[in-house]
């Protein structure tokens, strides 16, 4: 969990709750939407998977090379 910033993008894909306002943590409603929701991302297998190095390499290096016939 975590209040929302410019690296929001990073956390997509990830089970991380980005909330505006930290006070919504004490929002005892939240949390069985936020478990429905981010549950099925929680994997261990697929979290490492999401934060291996070389995935966030190929990831960079997708959006810095250009695209033939660009």
């Amino acid at each position: 969990m975590t209040k929302t910033s410019p690296l929001d993008p990073f956390f997509r894909g990830l089970p991380v709750v980005i909330v505006a306002d930290l006070a919504e943590l004490r929002d005892p409603s939240r949390l069985p939407v936020w478990v429905g929701r981010f549950a099925p991302l929680a994997d261990p297998a697929r979290v490492w998977q999401r934060l291996d190095a070389a995935a966030w390499v190929a990831r960079i290096r997708a959006a810095l090379i250009p695209r033939k016939g660009s």
